[in-house]
């Protein structure tokens, strides 16, 4: 479906869209009247008419991820990929979670595998209010090296390590912010957690090494 929007028709548009998202949510109204990106940056605003809320924000995403190639699945950042595959079978109204693979490109390749979501609705706060939001992440499996070869190594680590689960205050009135933050600094975070649990992994498989040979 395609739309040409122009002042005469956006009011029109708006009005349908806005009691679309009253009636059956924001992401059935998303894949009902299937909007680009571009026009939903126009059209849908914040239901508290200030910022994007961590429930609108779980919905769009969720929409944009697994329905339309509007937000990409995959990230560069300082020699990692970011890879982000939204899981339709742990999802909610309000939240959703992402398979999300990590993968380090450096002299030797490493390659961790779990569940994040970036807008997770934090405890304390009624379903129609702004919630904390919440960056999350835990990571379930670490692999190194090349699958198949004789050097290759990998393992569960759900027991070993700790979990992500940082607060943000982020403030996002429209969809291209929310976009941009998403691209930018929500990797970041990411990584910088990432980091820590690599050289937490080192740490751990020399004192395995050690043990075995001691």
């Amino acid at each position: 479906m395609k739309y040409l929007i122009n002042e005469s028709n956006l009011i029109n548009l708006k009005r349908k869209i806005d009691k679309s998202i009253l009636n059956v949510g924001l992401y059935e109204t998303l894949s009902r009247y299937k909007l680009p990106f571009k026009a939903a940056n126009i059209i849908i605003e914040p239901q508290n008419e200030e910022y994007f809320t961590c429930g609108e924000l779980s919905e769009l995403f969720f929409y944009y991820l697994s329905q339309t190639k509007d937000i990409p699945k995959e990230i560069m950042y300082d020699n990692f990929k970011i890879v982000n595959s939204p899981d339709h079978n742990i999802s909610d109204d309000l939240d959703f979670y992402m398979d999300t693979e990590v993968y380090f490109y450096g002299v030797t390749k490493k390659y961790l595998s779990g569940y994040g979501q970036p807008f997770y609705c934090g405890i304390g706060a009624e379903r129609d209010k702004n919630r904390t939001t919440v960056i999350s992440l835990e990571y379930n499996y670490y692999g190194e090296g090349e699958p198949g070869s004789r050097d290759y190594r990998d393992m569960e680590i759900t027991s070993y390590f700790s979990n992500l689960w940082l607060e943000v205050d982020i403030k996002l009135r429209t969809l291209d912010q929310a976009l941009e933050w998403y691209l930018n600094e929500y990797p970041k975070i990411i990584i910088d957690f990432t980091k820590d649990i690599l050289d937490d992994i080192d740490d751990y498989i020399e004192e395995l090494e050690f043990q075995k040979h001691n």
